[in-house]
Formats: structure tokens, sequence, C-alpha cells
């Protein structure tokens, strides 16, 4: 008997089988990958919402992140192969989860003000299709005067996103003598 499983139906949750014994359809509703990256959606929309009501960003940018927020917008099959290659779905955003990395470093130079709004720009031609974030980047002729392409790359790298998680999950394991 091969060790491979030749059937997809892996767990008793979504076996044919037992599935009714130990969940129901509203239960696997609930953790379907369509209602998990609809529950993401639903923050990341209250986030750009409030964002904008501390005026954090522009009221405009707020209301096109929302106008997206909606799984049916997801390609479920890029949403897959781009988890499948680095293992979170961070780089289908094409970086904007990154860009306040990018503010950060323009901030000091351009102005804490004047970088949001470059990125904000930048982002919203994004959400509507106008180009890849890197290349906005690389071609807008106030940014490039502070950040070249390749230090964009550097600042847009997905496993930056996890800033500094590593090290306050180890001082928190320090803390409890482990």
């Amino acid at each position: 008997m091969s060790s491979q499983s030749t059937h997809p139906n892996a767990t008793v949750i979504d076996s044919d089988v037992y599935s009714d014994i130990f969940s129901t359809s509203a239960m696997r509703d609930v953790w379907s990958d369509r209602s998990r990256v609809q529950y993401y959606l639903d923050f990341e929309k209250a986030l750009a919402i409030t964002q904008a009501y501390l005026g954090v960003i522009p009221r405009e940018a707020a209301e096109e992140i929302s106008l997206h927020c909606n799984v049916d917008e997801i390609d479920f099959a890029k949403l897959k192969t781009a988890t499948k290659h680095i293992g979170y779905p961070v780089q289908l955003t094409d970086g904007l989860i990154n860009t306040e990395a990018i503010m950060m470093a323009l901030g000091p130079k351009m102005g804490r003000g004047k970088a949001h709004d470059r990125l904000a720009a930048i982002s919203i031609a994004v959400s509507q299709g106008k180009g890849r974030l890197i290349d906005l980047l690389s071609n807008d002729p106030e940014i490039v005067q502070i950040l070249d392409r390749s230090a964009i790359e550097r600042l847009m790298e997905p496993t930056n996103y996890l800033g500094n998680s590593g090290a306050m999950v180890d001082r928190v394991l320090a803390g409890r003598g482990h």
C-alpha cells in the first residue's frame, strides 16, 4: 500500500464518509478558504477605513481599498500558487503590504507627509492595474532621487514584512524560562 494519499479528503472534516459526524456544513463554510480570505479582506477594509479616519491614508485610498475587499475578486489558483511558492500570500499584493517600509525610508529625506501621499497615489495606481508597484516606484522621479531600484526591491522583500516578530517571540520565550 502506498504511503501517499490518493484521495484529497485527508481529514475527517473533509471526508466524504465522516464529515457530517465530526462537523457541519455551516462549520465547514466558516473554516473554508473563501471565508478565511474574506475575513482577511474584512480586516484590511476596516484598517483602511480607520487609517483614513485618523488621517494616516487619504480617504480616496481607503475607498479604493474597500471597493476591492471582496473575495469574489480573488484568484484562488493564483493565491494557491503564490502561497506554495513563498509559504504565505504576501506576494499577491505585488509588494503593497510593504509600502510602509518604503515610506519609512523615504520619510526622512522627502518628508513623511509627501512620502505618504506619493505612496498612496502609486498604490491606487497599482490597484487600478496601471502598473506593477516596483515599476511605478522605480520610475517616479522624486522617489528615485532617494531610493534606487535595488533599494526598493530590498524594502519590498516579503520576508521583511515579518519585521521584529522573531526577536519578539524570542523575548517572550526567554521570559517564560524556555
